[in-house]
């Protein structure tokens, strides 16, 4: 793994990584391929793998909590996701992202992509986090930085009295630096905030319990309770 450094007030660790291929995450191909595995045990070689239905049943629930739970890990843990979807890289020319690990009660850690604005060039590297742009400032070792602006190495008065302004050949080059002059705040969909809210921890809990209670006798009122959790839900996100 490269060592990298980031030189922020926020942020404690970082690492470079190279993302993996969708379908080499543990719950595509990985655990879609136990599908097939459980079928043939259960239609071919039932009297010498199964024997009986109660074990059906366990497999089927080990098979469906457990694909279940390696994507919501994903959701619930930094860690996880890099494990899951991302290999270390081994070099910063290799790295399309960064993992962040912030500081006790600076936000949450994150995996960022790293942007190459020269790919064969790694002091045009840069990444955002929390609305902060970071770019390489040395290669060995790799050092991030915070970008600096022209007051940031608070420039004395007179530098701003006379101003000589910007060349016509300059601009395109600094608006790649430092983009616009303007602060958006995206305003996420429906969709994207009920995701959210439908992979919390607390609501997963949730169905588990209503799955449970559909074991019983009073389904019909698992199911009624199901869709009293899924439109409060959405009372939450419309709201």
């Amino acid at each position: 793994m490269v060592p990298i450094e980031v030189e922020s007030q926020e942020i404690a660790h970082a690492t470079l990584h190279v993302a993996l291929p969708w379908y080499t995450h543990v719950y595509t191909l990985p655990f879609l391929s136990l599908y097939p595995l459980l079928a043939y045990a259960y239609y071919v070689r039932y009297d010498d793998w199964i024997k009986s239905e109660e074990w059906t049943f366990l497999f089927c629930v080990l098979l469906g909590a457990g694909h279940a739970l390696s994507f919501l890990v994903t959701r619930w843990s930094a860690a996880a996701k890099t494990w899951v979807t991302t290999r270390p890289a081994s070099s910063v020319e290799e790295a399309d992202c960064v993992r962040l690990i912030p500081l006790p009660h600076r936000g949450q850690g994150e995996i960022v992509p790293l942007i190459k604005r020269i790919k064969t060039e790694p002091l045009s590297y840069s990444f955002n986090y929390q609305r902060d742009t970071y770019v390489a400032s040395k290669v060995s070792p790799v050092t991030f930085a915070r970008l600096p602006y022209p007051s940031t190495l608070r420039p004395p008065l007179s530098d701003f009295l006379a101003p000589s302004g910007l060349a016509t050949h300059q601009a395109p080059a600094l608006k790649s630096l430092y983009g616009k002059n303007e602060f958006n705040i995206p305003i996420p969909s429906f969709s994207e905030l009920f995701g959210e809210h439908a992979t919390a921890p607390f609501f997963v809990f949730q169905i588990f319990c209503v799955a449970l209670w559909c074991l019983d006798e009073y389904w019909y009122y698992s199911l009624f309770t199901l869709f009293m959790l899924v439109m409060f839900e959405c009372t939450v996100v419309c709201g």
